[in-house]
């Protein structure tokens, strides 16, 4: 729910510790109710899920009021032309910024065309990913601001919970925050992005932040089970194959049933189930190991050259497909392992296994994680 100050019993200033006073002032209004119409229409056709969809039905049968678009300064943003110390209110301003970001890359790259991807009969897809407590603006402010200038409204709008720290949503003043700066002297990218991606469904729950759970993931999942299926494999091909891969799999029937799962985990993946999508990723990559642990390659070494030629290509190959699945995951980590298979990971390309392919020789493609050495 929306409040304003005054509604409040006892209103005070979690932040000064002061009692608001009443004062008068004039004001600039958006006219939110003459779009209802519009936007009751837009929003049942299927731009929400049900959950949040429920909450938006509660609105409209209040009834929409008018926006209050203007503040009194001191303010941050933009002040109103024509007016003395008035700003328009920043949340009226913020959302334009999807728009003047994405002309200002068209600017710079000749390939993209404003127009056909913001005009009122664009055919692109536009998806909104947003935190729950602006469902208000993104639902019903911003697209009558879009309806009312003449733009397209986007495809979906889906909608995610807070990232909590202690129990406690994210807050510069209560310091319970990481600045990216200081995660980034510590850890990646990639590290963060696979732990939201192991947490995130397509509701609206909140996703709790654990240093120590974050790394015991990432050592556990992306260590131990997808690079280490790399470096035990290619450790056979480079020393005993001069790095070129086999001409034949020792399984193709394993390998077809890894590619059979690639349309249920690109489901997943469409339908935002990323933590689900991790779990079967992972899963797959326990039956890959295990198919190496169980076919003891090192014990072939001298005796089935041939066998163990196939066997450490078949995880070579694993390894590749597995990848492939988390490239949207861990772009950084896909990076160096497409240097490593000296090709491109692509979702259509894995179907094919890489045979008589030669490997550059195996670089450590991810450190294990200190939690001992992180200060965030």
């Amino acid at each position: 729910a929306v409040y304003s100050a005054i509604d409040l019993v006892n209103p005070l200033s979690v932040l000064s510790n002061s009692v608001p006073i009443v004062r008068t002032s004039v004001h600039l209004f958006f006219n939110l109710p003459f779009f209802s119409d519009f936007l009751e229409k837009w929003i049942f056709s299927g731009v929400l899920d049900k959950n949040v969809l429920n909450k938006t039905k509660e609105w409209f049968k209040i009834g929409l009021k008018k926006w209050d678009i203007s503040r009194d300064g001191p303010y941050f943003g933009f002040k109103i032309l024509n007016y003395l110390n008035k700003y328009f209110y920043v949340w009226l301003d913020a959302p334009i910024g999807y728009m003047s970001t994405f002309e200002n890359l068209c600017k710079k790259r000749k390939n993209l065309n404003f127009d056909e991807f913001w005009n009122k009969n664009s055919n692109c897809e536009l998806y909104h990913f947003i935190g729950k407590d602006i469902v208000y603006f993104h639902t019903l402010f911003w697209p009558a601001i879009l309806e009312a200038s003449g733009f397209r409204k986007p495809t979906k709008i889906f909608v995610h919970g807070y990232v909590t720290i202690h129990g406690n949503k994210l807050s510069k003043s209560k310091n319970d925050f990481i600045l990216a700066s200081d995660w980034l002297k510590y850890l990646d990218s990639d590290s963060l992005r696979y732990y939201y991606a192991c947490k995130l469904s397509n509701n609206i729950q909140d996703i709790e932040f654990n240093i120590y759970q974050l790394v015991e993931k990432v050592n556990t999942d992306i260590v131990n089970k997808v690079v280490n299926l790399a470096s035990r494999s290619a450790s056979f091909i480079n020393k005993n194959f001069c790095g070129k891969l086999a001409d034949q799999l020792s399984d193709i029937k394993l390998y077809m049933k890894f590619i059979s799962e690639s349309k249920s985990i690109e489901v997943l993946f469409n339908n935002r189930e990323f933590s689900l999508a991790m779990k079967k990723i992972m899963a797959l990559s326990d039956i890959a190991n295990k198919y190496i642990n169980d076919q003891k390659p090192w014990k072939l070494e001298i005796e089935k050259y041939d066998q163990l030629h196939m066997i450490a290509s078949m995880g070579v190959n694993l390894f590749r497909v597995i990848m492939t699945w988390l490239k949207p995951v861990t772009p950084s980590l896909a990076e160096r392992s497409e240097l490593f298979l000296k090709i491109k990971l692509d979702w259509k390309g894995i179907k094919k296994p890489l045979l008589n392919h030669t490997i550059s020789k195996f670089k450590i493609l991810y450190k294990r994680i200190d939690i001992n050495k992180i200060q965030l």
